[in-house]
């Protein structure tokens, strides 16, 4: 499965990158949103992912803006969440999966089994 990682936390997200690409993943990491939306436009064609695994608060484009504009081009792309928040962000998050058809909101932190187990659903 071709995975895109999304999180400013560096030591996170380059540890999901290790974790994943060790079950055989391909796996891209970015630091933020609006690297990532210049990522997916420079090469359409090349840049499909089959999951995106996004940090929901991120300084500058935040996940909730982004997921709002990766929606409008890929339809399809599976979508989950991690929040560090998502107790006390929990009707926004819960608006965020109803509207945009996020898969999963992952409370960080969390355990990389249960990460891979919706990852694979």
């Amino acid at each position: 499965m071709k995975v895109l990682v999304i999180d400013d936390e560096a030591a996170l997200a380059d540890s999901i990158s290790c974790f994943l690409q060790l079950k055989g993943h391909d796996v891209t990491v970015f630091r933020d949103g609006e690297e990532v939306l210049a990522h997916l436009t420079e090469r359409d064609h090349e840049n499909r992912y089959d999951a995106m695994l996004i940090d929901i608060f991120m300084p500058g484009l935040e996940g909730v803006e982004l997921i709002q504009m990766i929606r409008r081009a890929l339809v399809f792309t599976k979508i989950i969440v991690m929040s560090g928040q998502a107790e006390r962000n929990g009707s926004q998050l819960a608006d965020l999966v109803e509207e945009y058809d996020v898969s999963a909101v992952v409370k960080k932190p969390f355990k990389a089994s249960e990460l891979l187990q919706y990852l694979e659903a």
